[in-house]
Parts: structure tokens; sequence; C-alpha cells
């Protein structure tokens, strides 16, 4: 997980994860923006509805996803 504090690209990768018997054949990705609620607590703003998602299919070695926010704050 990665938080953004001011507008720049968010990087998604990993690497290294195999399990050939799961049969995992994509990942589903999702950014979602976050802002304080009454509690002060950082949450959600629409819990259903992300800010950006992508299918990626699986391959061996390294994933990398990259995303730019339509603006300044805290994404997850």
């Amino acid at each position: 997980m990665q938080l953004c504090f001011y507008q720049k690209p968010i990087t998604i990768r990993w690497d290294g994860w195999k399990d050939d018997l799961s049969g995992v054949r994509e990942y589903y990705i999702e950014v979602f923006k976050l802002e304080p609620n009454r509690d002060d607590r950082l949450v959600e703003t629409k819990p259903i509805e992300p800010e950006y998602s992508e299918t990626l299919p699986h391959q061996a070695g390294e994933m990398v996803l990259n995303y730019t926010p339509p603006g300044p704050g805290m994404y997850r």
C-alpha cells in the first residue's frame, strides 16, 4: 500500500509470488481516495466506487502498474 500526499504517480508493484496450483489468472486492483471522517480517521470517500480499477493478467516476473490520480490527496 502506498499513500500519496500530493499529486504524483502511484506505483503498484509485486514480484516473486508463484503458486502454479492456485489457478490465478488475473489480478483486480482498486485505488480509493481517503479523507478524514468526523472522528478524524482516514476512510475511503466512496467505498464502493474506486477512483481507479484495473484487471491485469498474471505473468511471470515483476508486475508494475502506474496510476496518476486526478488531483492531490491521499490514496489507498
